[in-house]
Order: C-alpha cells, then sequence, then structure tokens
C-alpha cells in the first residue's frame, strides 16, 4: 500500500473505466480524459493505493464533500478495486489506512454514497462503522432505469467547540504516514 503519484494515473483510470460501462455504481456515463482524472487527484486529501508487484489492484481517496468553508471538516472517500481483484480483502485495509490518516489530519466525518443495490458496498461500510443517513431517490438515470443513492457517515471524532482546520497529508509526519500505510498493509 502507498500513497498515488500522477505516474499511476492511467492505471487508475483503466480500474475506474471497466465499472462506467459494467455497472450504475458511477454515474459516469462516459470515462472521463485523464485530465480529469488528474484534477481529482490534485484535489484529494489523501489518495491511496493498494499495489503487488507493481501492480494497481485498486485505489481509495477522499475529497471535499462540498466547496464551502464551513464543510472543511467533512470529507467524502471513494474506492474502486480492479475487477479481477474483488473479494481479496483488499479493500478492507485500504479504506482503514484512508480512514486512520484522514482522522489523524484532523477530518471530523467522512461520508460515502453508495448506488442502490449495493449490499456488498453496504455490508462493507458497515462493517467499518458507517450508518446511513439519508437517501436520493431516483436521482441518476443509467443503463435503461433510475437509480437511487444511499449515503453513509462515519464519525471519526467528536466535534470540538473550537476545531482547529484540517491539515494537509504533506504536513503529515513521514514515520507516521510509513506506520498507518505498514499497520493496514497485508501482503498486497
Amino acid at each position: 500500500m502507498r500513497c498515488a503519484k500522477i505516474d499511476d494515473l492511467p492505471h487508475i483510470r483503466d480500474i475506474y473505466d471497466h465499472y462506467v460501462h459494467h455497472s450504475s455504481i458511477t454515474f459516469d456515463l462516459t470515462t472521463p480524459p485523464i485530465d480529469s482524472f488528474a484534477q481529482k487527484f490534485e484535489s484529494s486529501h489523501v489518495f491511496l493505493l493498494a499495489e503487488q508487484g507493481g501492480v494497481i489492484l485498486g485505489y481509495a481517496y477522499a475529497n471535499e464533500h462540498r466547496y464551502k468553508a464551513a464543510y472543511q471538516w467533512a470529507t467524502e472517500s471513494t474506492i474502486y478495486l480492479h475487477k479481477d481483484h474483488l473479494n481479496k480483502k483488499i479493500g478492507g485495509p485500504l479504506y482503514l489506512a484512508l480512514l486512520d490518516l484522514l482522522q489523524h489530519l484532523g477530518y471530523l466525518m467522512v461520508l460515502a454514497g453508495i448506488t442502490r443495490p449495493n449490499p456488498s458496498s453496504e455490508r462493507f461500510h458497515e462493517r467499518l462503522g458507517f450508518k446511513k443517513i439519508f437517501s436520493y431517490e431516483d436521482i441518476g438515470y443509467k443503463k435503461g432505469q433510475w437509480h437511487s443513492v444511499d449515503w453513509y457517515r462515519k464519525d471519526l471524532m467528536p466535534p470540538a467547540a473550537q476545531p482547529t482546520r484540517p491539515k494537509r497529508l504533506e504536513s503529515l509526519d513521514t514515520e507516521i504516514l510509513e506506520s498507518i500505510l505498514g499497520a493496514h498493509s497485508t501482503s498486497n
């Protein structure tokens, strides 16, 4: 497990491409161009990869939930695994590392949107302590039908009366970063 680099974006895009064309879990109808992935990468709080033998097995990242200053303590998480590496115990460690890093950076909560139906993602998030907080019914149309999105929330720490601004990943001590990634790394 490691932090993503800009050179990883073509591989990340390839993983995402499968979900664009073969599922409704993303509402993209076409695979975005690489510069769109670069913008997402640059604006993310944390962007992690699971890798084995130089092959990217999956990725998870967190970015702003909303773009107004009062929302800065809430972040939105995303995870995608390569289609050939589902159900191989890669997602849990990857997501847990993401959550730990976000907590160390000072984020108070993480939100995740899950397109219905997706019972495996719902169970995955619930096992990690996420709770369903609301739904957008029939909000996206893809593959000939309307889809609803359930939103889940996980609190990372209690809100402070006077919260300090979340830190950037670059400001995190290298030893802490390596410790968190190492603690959640598997044989991947």
